[in-house]
């Protein structure tokens, strides 16, 4: 389970209610050993709770959590690399501006071929 999407998952089902755990649970055991929800008592101490009703969801719904986040980000995979096999900005602008100066092409072709090499899932 990546980090970052544990994460965004456990803040997603919480609304924002703290928490915390070791590591990342990978399994359902482990979550509920080392999960624990943090509430903020009148005295503005941190309370802690490893009573699983105090979590607001449980270890299936974070598992769907987690799976719905992760597909999200595996069909970003081709954003991502293109986004990173595309030139600069300013060198884009610079090959723009020669395009139009001499009716050349290298700007729409250099595009095309990021696009080629990475395309959009249909």
């Amino acid at each position: 389970m990546d980090t970052n999407i544990f994460h965004t998952a456990v803040k997603n089902l919480t609304s924002g209610k703290g928490w915390r755990c070791l590591t990342i649970p990978e399994s359902e055991e482990y979550f509920l050993s080392h999960f624990e929800s943090v509430s903020i008592d009148k005295n503005h101490e941190a309370q802690y709770s490893n009573d699983p009703s105090d979590f607001g969801f449980t270890w299936g719904e974070l598992v769907i959590e987690v799976t719905r986040l992760q597909a999200e980000y595996d069909a970003q995979a081709y954003a991502r690399n293109r986004a990173s096999a595309y030139d600069s900005i300013g060198n884009q602008l610079d090959m723009i501006y020669k395009d139009n100066l001499n009716g050349t092409t290298t700007h729409k072709e250099s595009v095309e071929a990021v696009k080629a090499k990475y395309p959009k899932p249909s």
